[in-house]
């Protein structure tokens, strides 16, 4: 085994070993000569100039932010300075169930409204029952981007994502913290090796009761490359939820699938293609993988919608990244396009043509739950009528700023470009660069690394409200 102190397909890292929301009993199984070379090879790198189009300074970094989202922005506090209020949605005073359903790759390519192929009619079928997004963006190509931005509402940039970082893998606001604190039980479930991308040591360190991973299934029905297929997932996480709501305390659940991951391994005869034939850069193998993925989905909504706990709980549906981002002559703003859906008995249907990131979906979740109070967030409430129409994207070192109908692209070493977006026709017209597009452009590439170093999204400066 040598260095590698594993057999499994992936070697050992510190979130292989991790099993309690304590630091100190997850350090106990890691020999101090592994610790160290670990440390060493993912130690907190700083960020070279060749990554970045500038370094910023600071004033331009605060300037920028206040300019990125609309909320009611608290200020005067050097601790916490990105602090915002969110208030409850609802003025009932009850307490809602949140269940992320975190999609692999199924991204807009794949969804037929959202200008994709149809290979996700289930999904299509439950946006007309819920708050359905049509101008919703990732803000990366790999999953640890997605979690980072879904569940905690970070801003991408140069910087390693907070999934992998040493300073963020304990009291960072991931909303599990916030639910925590607010007397949920909350819990993690993965069809996969939770260690994958540090997943279980991160959730574990920030909020999270409970990992359910691969090893928790007994006797799974198919089981891939990736791990057990999404129907087993779903069917332990209805499972739980059963349990959950039959307790005394509402609950968080992250649920993320995995079977829509290559080789897309997948069980036979759940789904088929008919006479679709596809583009010829999809294979055959990887259509089925998508379109299983949405059967599976829409079985576990199907029953969800039945169940006793589905009354008292918000549903958000959303993808971690499109499959495949590629860096082209222009910036591939289209390939960050994914769907996202919010569904619950409060949450009236409607289509919403907004532009939003994923960076938004912390805010508004923990106004639809119920909760009030400060948060460390940079994303904005959805709910606001004055919500901003925004999107922060980065792939290889290049940082895409969709603003309206104005895409700025910043390349490294002070290369910028600036395109005005036409899309229904999925195309880039160049336009000339303002000064002050490009100086908050250059502030929010640098947004991410400074709320890091600082400690700003410390779940310190998470505040609820004593009614809450």
């Amino acid at each position: 085994m040598g260095i590698r102190s594993s057999l499994g397909r992936r070697p050992l890292n510190p979130s292989y070993v991790s099993f309690s929301t304590s630091p100190l009993a997850n350090s106990i199984p890691l020999n101090s000569t592994f610790s160290a070379v670990y440390a060493y090879l993912h130690r907190d790198k700083a960020v070279s100039k060749d990554k970045i189009y500038a370094f910023a300074e600071e004033q331009d970094i605060i300037a920028a932010f206040r300019d990125l989202s609309a909320g009611d922005f608290v200020t005067g506090d050097a601790k916490c300075p990105i602090n915002q209020r969110i208030t409850p949605h609802s003025a009932d005073g009850k307490k809602k169930n949140v269940v992320i359903l975190l999609q692999e790759s199924l991204g807009s390519y794949f969804v037929g409204s959202l200008g994709g192929y149809p290979l996700a009619p289930n999904l299509e079928r439950f946006s007309k029952k819920g708050w359905w997004f049509t101008n919703f963006y990732a803000t990366g190509d790999r999953s640890r981007r997605g979690i980072e931005a879904v569940t905690a509402g970070f801003p991408p940039g140069p910087m390693n994502s907070i999934i992998m970082l040493d300073k963020t893998q304990n009291n960072n606001a991931n909303i599990a913290n916030v639910f925590k604190k607010a007397g949920y039980e909350t819990i993690f479930m993965y069809g996969g090796e939770s260690h994958f991308d540090n997943m279980g040591r991160y959730f574990l360190g920030n909020g999270v009761d409970r990992v359910i991973d691969q090893r928790d299934f007994e006797n799974p029905d198919f089981v891939s490359a990736w791990g057990v297929s999404d129907e087993d997932l779903y069917a332990l996480a209805d499972k739980e939820l059963t349990k959950l709501h039959s307790g005394d305390k509402p609950f968080y659940a992250l649920i993320f699938s995995s079977s829509f991951h290559d080789p897309f391994d997948i069980p036979q005869g759940r789904v088929d293609l008919k006479d679709f034939k596809g583009p010829s850069n999809l294979t055959e193998q990887k259509m089925l993988g998508a379109k299983y993925a949405d059967y599976a989905l829409g079985k576990f909504l199907d029953k969800a919608l039945k169940s006793e706990y589905y009354k008292d709980t918000i549903f958000v549906v959303v993808a971690d990244h499109e499959a495949k981002v590629y860096l082209s002559d222009t910036f591939p703003y289209v390939s960050f396009h994914i769907p996202a859906l919010i569904l619950g008995e409060d949450v009236s249907p409607r289509v919403d043509d907004r532009v939003a990131s994923q960076i938004d979906l912390a805010p508004t979740i923990i106004s639809l739950a119920g909760l009030s109070g400060e948060f460390p967030y940079v994303g904005q409430n959805l709910l606001r009528d004055d919500a901003k129409e925004r999107s922060l994207m980065y792939i290889t070192n290049t940082m895409g700023i969709l603003e309206g109908d104005i895409l700025s692209v910043l390349y490294p070493d002070k290369k910028e470009s600036t395109f005005r977006v036409f899309p229904e026709k999925k195309s880039l017209e160049k336009i000339e660069t303002s000064p002050e597009r490009l100086k908050k452009a250059v502030g929010l590439e640098n947004l991410g690394m400074y709320i890091y170093e600082k400690g700003y999204q410390s779940n310190d400066c998470v505040r609820l409200d004593t009614k809450n």
